[in-house]
């Protein structure tokens, strides 16, 4: 078994190295061939150099830029929310609340019923509306001014499930049955 190993080997041999080139002749043509390889990798390398160093510098680059699918933000076109929740009599103005300026937020939503809150100026709320009244009736004021009466510098709120008759600056968290949020300024 060893002999067929050695003839195979021997065959092996002999297809791909030629049988008159001694094995100093093949070492010679080998190394002789890995310095060829070598001068082509420096080659190459220098090659790949000379390429990196001919691109232009990244300032003078024009890279695209990436597409938005958001729309831009404007200074403006954000909205806001109120910085505390006020009510108040027709004697504040209405708008955003800020630190710097107290107002009564026209702009509140509910959250128990999701329904924006609505104003009305100069009247309060009659002692015998109900929550049945506003949820029949909110928000046509034709049909609210039933239950309605008129009173100078006095508003009234009120949503679908909650209402308020306010004269005087009022804040709502201390309020804790209402539930009601700035819906945002624009």
């Amino acid at each position: 078994m060893a002999d067929d190993i050695d003839d195979l080997l021997d065959e092996v041999e002999a297809s791909f190295v030629k049988k008159q080139d001694s094995p100093k002749k093949l070492s010679k043509t080998l190394s002789s061939s890995n310095k060829i390889k070598d001068r082509y990798k420096d080659d190459d390398l220098n090659s790949i150099m000379d390429e990196i160093c001919a691109i232009p510098e990244a300032d003078n680059l024009s890279i695209p830029h990436p597409i938005s699918h958001t729309a831009p933000v404007t200074p403006g076109s954000t909205k806001k929310r109120c910085f505390q929740l006020y009510l108040s009599g027709t004697a504040v103005p209405d708008g955003i609340n800020t630190t710097a300026h107290q107002r009564a937020c026209d702009s509140l939503r509910c959250t128990d019923c999701d329904f924006k809150v609505s104003t009305f100026k100069d009247v309060v709320w009659d002692s015998s509306t109900d929550y049945l009244f506003l949820r029949n009736n909110m928000p046509d004021f034709s049909r609210l001014k039933a239950k309605l009466l008129h009173k100078s510098g006095a508003k009234a709120y009120a949503c679908q499930c909650k209402f308020r008759s306010v004269n005087k600056l009022m804040d709502v968290s201390k309020e804790k049955e209402l539930k009601w949020v700035c819906g945002k300024h624009a």
